[in-house]
């Protein structure tokens, strides 16, 4: 079989090429048993803002979708982080991925891994099932 693409897949985009070519060519690829297994061994920075006059309480960013839906952004790697902090005084922390749940506003409906990029959405079940 010859495969031929015209698309960048550095910086992350090897994933996104395989499936695009995977759907393209009726082949099913079954990629969510590694992710699932390279999220448990993750650490993710979340991203918090002190609040000026009170400075031992933190804000966490959120962010929402089209849909209206409050998500919780973290972040995979600095330069993610660095994506969606320009211009904003944010501080980042690093978070193991079975303790995302524990940080999670409550007011979010899901996390969201790497907005700016990646754009992995997992909702409270889902990151309850990947944390078993």
């Amino acid at each position: 079989i010859s495969v031929h693409t015209i698309r960048d897949i550095t910086r992350g985009g090897l994933a996104t090429v395989a499936n695009e070519l995977a759907v393209s060519s009726s082949v099913r690829i079954e990629l969510e048993e590694e992710l699932i297994v390279n999220l448990r061994k993750s650490d993710f920075l979340v991203a918090m803002q002190r609040k000026g006059d009170e400075p031992d309480k933190i804000n966490i960013p959120y962010l929402k979708n089209k849909e209206g839906k409050i998500l919780q952004p973290v972040f995979s790697d600095v330069m993610e982080f660095e994506k969606f902090a320009k211009g904003k005084k944010l501080r980042i922390a690093k978070v193991p991925f079975n303790k995302l749940p524990n940080i999670l506003i409550e007011q979010a409906e899901s996390l969201v891994i790497n907005p700016m990029g990646f754009n992995l959405v997992l909702n409270r079940d889902q990151l309850k099932k990947i944390n078993g």
